[in-house]
């Protein structure tokens, strides 16, 4: 994911652990210039109306709003690895959850003659994103803990993150990306 990417670059320090820390500090602290520059850059595609922008900058912030636990490190020579637990809301259910309300509403408008093949990715996309604005809500208890490890390398005496997996990427997530795929 781009927003957490861009943690990459102010994540190092003087031992693996602190780096790890520094890194989840920097992904979980998304300020909305930040969200809204990468929403501009991965939505750019899509058009949407400011409020639709709103909504998609919420829903980043809340993503990035899990709890962790840096665990055992293991180093070998300029290489290490750190095991993270991570907390965080039951995003799968709620995303499967999400998209089946929006594949009701989408077949419901569909009989009703209200998608056409020239306005059903703006529709599509317009019912995904107020279904997120109305569900954002619910998502209230972090409940889903999920292991993984980050990989670093130590440069010029500083520890840094390497870009993390799609399996540290799913842990940060509450398994999200067990639902899209």
């Amino acid at each position: 994911m781009t927003i957490m990417t861009g943690a990459l670059l102010t994540s190092c320090g003087s031992n693996p652990a602190a780096a790890a820390d520094q890194y989840l500090k920097a992904i979980k602290s998304q300020d909305n210039k930040t969200v809204n520059d990468q929403i501009e850059k991965s939505f750019s595609m899509i058009k949407m109306n400011d409020e639709q922008k709103k909504i998609l900058t919420d829903f980043i912030k809340k993503l990035c709003d899990f709890d962790y636990k840096i665990g055992d490190t293991k180093k070998d020579g300029d290489n290490a690895t750190v095991d993270v637990t991570f907390t965080t809301y039951d995003w799968k259910t709620w995303y499967q959850n999400i998209i089946k309300d929006a594949q009701d509403e989408v077949l419901e408008m569909a009989k009703e003659g209200k998608i056409t093949a020239d306005n059903a990715t703006e529709e599509a996309t317009r019912l995904i994103i107020n279904d997120i604005d109305k569900d954002l809500g619910k998502l209230k208890k972090k409940d889903v803990k999920s292991n993984a490890t980050l990989k670093l390398k130590k440069k010029d005496g500083k520890w840094t993150v390497d870009s993390p997996d799609a399996d540290c990427f799913n842990a940060m997530m509450g398994n999200l990306k067990k639902a899209i795929s």
